[in-house]
């Protein structure tokens, strides 16, 4: 068994994960995360690996080798095929927008203005798919509303059957580029997609926005 350090919250963990499943050997994840409240859904995504398991701790075990959220560091699987069945079945074709990500209590959440989500809404040649937990979203019409009704797993069954993604950079982002959807992401630190996106064969499959551009228009 090899045991590993890992930390962050669900992007970091989607990276680390991809990871893992190059690893040839039962992996002991133990994972630190400041945001407690999250932990049930980061373990909803190591359970996409049938050679892992997990141990949340209150500090990062610094005695034991790091995965980590870069992708340009270590052996990573950057498209993986999980097993996956969700809850949701979805008409062909749609694409998804994801209007949020980010954490809701940490100061790095990314949000796409109302306005701007309706317009994309009511130009979209296909019918479109909205996920996320965000409720401020939750009233959005004109669309397949799944605004905090989806699993994790659910999101990637729905996302990998997408004609293309569109929302900020985060865990759903990955799941796109990691599954070949074309993908429009909306980002706001050039170090975050440098370490997860450019240059990497993620960067294929990514329209890189500055999140700025659009909330400068409000």
């Amino acid at each position: 068994m090899k045991e590993v350090s890992v930390r962050g919250t669900l992007g970091d963990t989607y990276v680390a994960a991809c990871k893992i499943k190059n690893i040839k050997d039962v992996v002991h994840v133990f994972h630190h995360t400041q945001h407690t409240y999250w932990r049930g859904l980061i373990s909803e995504i190591y359970s996409l690996l049938d050679n892992a398991n997990i141990t949340f701790v209150d500090s990062p075990r610094l005695d034991l080798e790091e995965i980590t959220s870069n992708v340009h560091e270590q052996g990573m699987n950057f498209f993986p095929r999980w097993e996956v069945r969700g809850h949701f079945s979805v008409i062909k074709p749609y694409i998804v927008i994801q209007p949020h990500s980010g954490k809701p209590v940490g100061g790095n959440e990314k949000q796409l203005p109302k306005f701007f989500l309706q317009s994309m809404l009511s130009t979209s040649a296909y019918p479109c798919v909205l996920l996320g937990t965000n409720k401020k979203y939750e009233c959005v019409t004109n669309c397949i509303n799944l605004i905090g009704k989806t699993t994790i797993i659910d999101s990637i069954q729905i996302i990998r059957n997408a004609e293309k993604f569109i929302g900020p950079e985060g865990l759903l982002s990955f799941v796109a580029s990691s599954h070949k959807v074309k993908s429009t992401v909306y980002y706001s630190s050039h170090e975050a997609v440098e370490k997860r996106i450019l240059n990497s064969p993620w960067d294929k499959y990514c329209e890189l926005v500055n999140i700025n551009t659009i909330l400068d228009v409000v």
